[in-house]
């Protein structure tokens, strides 16, 4: 069964039939971002055609407009089902015209199909394009692909959609490539492709998967959409967050680990205790290996962050000063977010288990400090300059090869707009957020571990010790390595009271927002930056 020629005809009652099943259908999608958000319509703003050997899938770009908030653009690959497939989840159901000997047509995602994403990864090879109602679907190659390109259509590498809770789809193509498949779109420059062909083919970065190819769609109006990248394949070990929390359990739950005592809590991460006071925080012998690749990891960062800043050439990553307008706009910002995410835990206490709503009500009691700090800080002039930066930067950001880190998406935070994912920021905002991730690692690490040694005598009391105390020396390590590698460039203050200053709003902001994100998405992991607003807060100024 093979759907009919795609005429203007056929086309409009395609559109009528999908958009009618849209609103039931997005919501139970794994990539689609605005679950909690009521959908007032959906419509198939273009749909275009893709031949594949046995069928035609569409590409279907999807328009979404919801009772409150912007609108949103999803992309939605479809390929007809066979003949007495039993209709999975991901299905829709289409009527064919009337002419048609069938009642009707099952659709199902295209990105399941070998066949679509083959024709997919052909048309990258070879630049191909396809025409839809309202613009125009082509690939490109890149110059990352000619290192292994392929020598023939029967040398195409075979592929494999990866499943997992993400907001986009990925598909390996042989354990060689890693097409990434944008689901919501916006026009414009998408950061992760800018920022891989920069970090290849202008400052030669070495830690980042070469960009291969891309996959776009350009509308009548000349306007412009990356649909995906295609990345050469890395192989790994998983990311550094699966790495960090498993050595991280195993050492937890050791029967015959040393148990000890966690740090004193006057010892966090600053720039102070990093680089000019080591013995503030001697490694422990016990996390020798684990420290030793958060080290390196501190490096490749400072790498990534020197590789972003040496092209005073190109507009789009020349480094920028701080204006006064700018610190204005940043507070502005996280005025904005304190206030609503904390209205938003206001809104939620009574939702909340016992532990977690008295740290709340401590927490909520802090909405003026934390603003107070933003303040005291912004108000002065940032001597460091801006640069582009990753992001949205944290443990599942690094692929572990086993010996070394790999960087990969570069998109930014998906709540931002896509030009706002481009703006120049310090890149002490991406070492924040490797700092909250050794937070969030630590406590995944000891829940597990507990879980682990249940029902032990005595086994379990002190593995929160030990978390914490890995914390703070892997928060240490990393500043250190980071802060040697980096040197006297110009986008870190070297004044280490400043550093730490901006270093801390920074990870103030990560926590409010994670604040937001969990109250959203995940309650249960609530105390996490509930535990970073208060200690963030409540450490004391560096002298």
């Amino acid at each position: 069964m093979v759907l009919p020629q795609i005429d203007a005809r056929f086309a409009e009652r395609l559109r009528t039939a999908v958009a009618a099943q849209l609103p039931e259908f997005l919501p139970h999608q794994r990539w689609f971002r605005s679950k909690a958000r009521r959908i007032q319509s959906a419509q198939l703003s273009d749909c275009i055609p893709v031949p594949v050997p046995r069928s035609v899938a569409l590409v279907a770009l999807v328009a979404v407009e919801f009772s409150e908030g912007g609108a949103e653009t999803y992309v939605v690959p479809l390929i007809a089902s066979p003949p007495g497939r039993a209709c999975p989840p991901e299905a829709i159901a289409v009527r064919l015209p009337a002419s048609s000997a069938d009642s009707g047509q099952i659709l199902i995602d295209a990105l399941s199909d070998a066949e679509f994403l083959s024709e997919i990864f052909r048309a990258i090879v070879n630049a191909s394009s396809f025409a839809g109602q309202c613009g125009e679907l082509y690939a490109s190659p890149e110059p990352g692909l000619e290192e292994d390109r392929p020598s023939s259509a029967t040398a195409l590498p075979q592929p494999r959609l990866l499943r997992g809770e993400q907001s986009n789809s990925s598909i390996v193509f042989g354990d060689r490539f890693i097409l990434k498949f944008f689901r919501r779109v916006e026009e414009g420059v998408h950061p992760d492709l800018e920022i891989g062909r920069f970090l290849a083919s202008i400052a030669h970065f070495q830690n980042v998967p070469p960009v291969c190819g891309s996959l776009s769609y350009r509308t009548n109006a000349s306007g412009v959409m990356t649909l995906g990248i295609l990345q050469r394949f890395i192989p790994n070990r998983g990311d550094a967050w699966r790495q960090t929390v498993d050595s991280l359990v195993e050492l937890f739950a050791s029967p015959d680990h040393p148990t000890g005592e966690a740090l004193p809590g006057s010892v966090r991460p600053s720039a102070s205790n990093a680089k000019s006071n080591p013995a503030v925080c001697e490694p422990s012998a016990r996390f020798g290996k684990q420290l030793e690749l958060v080290r390196l990891l501190g490096t490749r960062t400072a790498e990534l962050h020197l590789a972003l800043a040496s092209s005073g050439a190109h507009p789009a990553f020349a480094p920028e000063r701080f204006t006064p307008e700018l610190r204005e706009r940043m507070e502005v910002a996280f005025h904005d977010l304190v206030v609503h995410n904390f209205a938003m835990l206001r809104l939620k206490i009574a939702e909340l288990p016992n532990p977690v709503a008295g740290l709340t009500e401590d927490i909520l009691k802090l909405e003026d400090d934390a603003l107070l700090v933003r303040h005291s800080i912004l108000e002065k002039e940032i001597s460091s300059i801006r640069i582009r930066i990753h992001g949205d930067y944290h443990l599942g950001q690094v692929l572990f090869t086993g010996s070394d880190f790999f960087i990969i998406d570069f998109e930014g935070e998906p709540a931002r707009s896509l030009s706002q994912r481009r703006d120049k920021r310090s890149p002490l905002q991406d070492v924040a957020g490797m700092l909250r991730s050794f937070h969030y690692a630590a406590c995944a690490a000891s829940g597990l571990a507990k879980q682990r040694l249940a029902g032990l005598p005595g086994a379990g009391s002190n593995v929160d010790a030990l978390a914490a105390e890995w914390q703070t020396l892997a928060s240490v390590e990393f500043l250190r390595s980071y802060r040697s590698t980096v040197g006297d460039a110009t986008f870190v203050p070297a004044d280490s009271v400043e550093f730490d200053a901006l270093l801390r709003i920074f990870l103030l902001e990560k926590a409010v927002y994670e604040l937001g994100y969990e109250l959203n998405n995940r309650p249960t992991w609530l105390y996490i930056p509930l535990q970073g607003i208060r200690d963030i807060l409540s450490a004391p100024k560096t002298p």
